[in-house]
Parts: C-alpha cells; sequence; structure tokens
C-alpha cells in the first residue's frame, strides 16, 4: 500500500474535542508512558502535524486534557 492510499481524514473535520477524546482513549489503552502524538494521530487516521495545529505541544494537550477533567469535578 502507498502513501497515497491511506485513508486519512477530510482536511478541517478535525477539532480539539475530537483530538482530547482520542488521547483520552490512548491513554486508557497504553497508558500515560505509552501515549505518543503518532499514536494519537494514527488513533485519529491524520498526520500528526495536524494535532499541532490544534495543541502547539503535547505539554499542551495534557493541559487541556487535565483542565477538561477538572472541569467535570464538583467541589
Amino acid at each position: 500500500m502507498d502513501a497515497s492510499s491511506k485513508r486519512k481524514r477530510p482536511r478541517g473535520k478535525l477539532s480539539r474535542e475530537m483530538i482530547e477524546d482520542a488521547a483520552f482513549e490512548v491513554i486508557e489503552r497504553e497508558g500515560l508512558s505509552g501515549f505518543s502524538m503518532r499514536k494519537l494521530a494514527a488513533r485519529l487516521g491524520c498526520e500528526a502535524m495536524s494535532i499541532y495545529h490544534h495543541f502547539p505541544s503535547q505539554a499542551h494537550l495534557y493541559e487541556a486534557l487535565v483542565d477538561r477533567q477538572m472541569s467535570g469535578l464538583v467541589i
């Protein structure tokens, strides 16, 4: 299979929420130590650089995931 036959997500269809949802799935399956932007991109069916359009670094993505989890807490 050549690169042109790989199935990719149509341009512009990736959202922060989709990335975060997929990141939680990858972390649940692989653990935080097994998480990578490449694995996340594979889960989303996109190039890793597409994720960096929404999150400039893996640390920024982690921060968004923590914020999302914390927003659901009732104190």
